[in-house]
């Protein structure tokens, strides 16, 4: 049986800022991040990704609270903990994945669609904003 496939994984991190207006958004978001990540893992599968390594997130709220959401496998679904008020003023998403068997160059597009299609109003944040920021989200 060939395993070379697992000394080459994909590797994918993003950050997105969402836009809050309306009350109860941190029960939306909180419920979109689990969604997106179940989301993530079936297109992946779809790609023929071999192997989940990791699906991670963390949703930073402004002006505070936080929620982190993990996924090793379709089988054992998404586990999440932490929590995000209903008053927030926007929430900062940050994804990571390392999956084995799909094309790095898919990562990028097959998350924004998972998130941008949960998330109405969340843009995706370039490298230079990403870099620019300066220390933890207040």
């Amino acid at each position: 049986m060939d395993l070379t496939w697992i000394e080459n994984p994909s590797v994918h991190a993003a950050e997105y800022v969402v836009k809050t207006p309306a009350s109860g958004a941190g029960e939306d978001i909180a419920q979109a991040v689990g969604a997106i990540l179940a989301d993530l893992a079936l297109a992946l599968k779809q790609e023929g990704c071999l192997l989940i390594g990791h699906i991670k997130a963390l949703a930073q709220g402004v002006p505070a609270g936080h929620l982190y959401a993990s996924l090793i496998s379709l089988e054992q679904g998404v586990s999440m903990r932490g929590e995000l008020p209903p008053n927030l003023v926007e929430a900062r998403l940050t994804l990571n994945l390392i999956v084995y068997g799909v094309e790095k160059a898919r990562l990028p597009e097959l998350t924004d669609r998972c998130v941008l299609g949960r998330l109405q109003g969340a843009t995706r944040m370039t490298a230079t904003e990403q870099t620019d920021r300066s220390g933890p989200v207040p």
